[in-house]
Formats: C-alpha cells, structure tokens, sequence
C-alpha cells in the first residue's frame, strides 16, 4: 500500500501525530504533554504519512520571521520528526520533509514580506545550488 503524505486535518489529528512521535521514540506520550503541544503547535504546521490510515511518521515546522538585510522573511523551523521503527528505511522521513518544505515554500511565497514578494529557499534547492559550484576530484 502506498504512504500518504499530508496535512493534520483537526485537533485530534494532532494530538494522534504527537503520540506518533512519542512511539517512535519508545515512550509513552504524557496528558501534560499532549496539552502543551495543543497549546503550542497550530495543525496546519504538522505533516503526517499515513499507512493503512495509521499515522507512521510525523514533521512539523513551527512559524516564524527571520530578519535579513532589507526586511524579514517567513520560515520555519523543523521539529518533530519522527518515523515508527516498523517503516523507517522507507523514505518516509524523506517524503515528510519534501511535503512539509514544499508546502511551507508555497505558503511563504504568498505571503507578504515588508510590501514586496516574499521569496522561499527549500533544502533541496540550497543543495541543487551547492552541488553545481561544488567541484569533485577524485
């Protein structure tokens, strides 16, 4: 069956994906816990897999602006990533990640910057970038 890739659609969802993370790390997610990530982490920041309808791996970015020469930017800060043991080795922390910058990337390029477009920078395009100046001697 093949992996979904999407969004947390409602609250429940979020707190689903939150005890996802904790399996993945071999524990066992906390009510207080649950209760600060409610309160802290808004559900169209947090991207999910979805196997069979099981959550299996969760990615999430918190909102934020970065200041540059000239202005401020919107980005994202990673957290939250986390694979279950039984579908790691997989590319699903891949595909989390290309979802996850790729929808952010689309949402910070519409949103407004200082009165100018804003411009969006994904991990993949810094890497495109770094490989075509790089030069490999054997």
């Amino acid at each position: 069956m093949a992996i979904e890739f999407r969004k947390t659609a409602d609250e429940d969802e979020l707190v689903e994906a939150f005890r996802t993370i904790s399996a993945a790390f071999g524990e066992e997610a906390e009510e207080r816990d649950i209760e600060s990530a409610r309160k802290t982490m808004p559900v169209d920041r947090v991207h999910v897999a979805v196997d069979g309808g099981k959550f299996v791996g969760v990615a999430a970015a918190h909102a934020f602006s970065m200041t540059i020469p000239g202005g401020e930017l919107p980005a994202g800060g990673v957290t939250w990533v986390a694979v279950l043991p039984t579908h790691r080795r997989r590319g699903v922390a891949t595909g989390l990640c290309v979802t996850s910058s790729t929808t952010s990337a689309t949402a910070a390029s519409r949103s407004p910057s200082s009165g100018r477009q804003s411009r969006s920078f994904t991990a993949a395009s810094a890497t495109a970038s770094r490989r075509r100046r790089t030069k490999w001697t054997p």
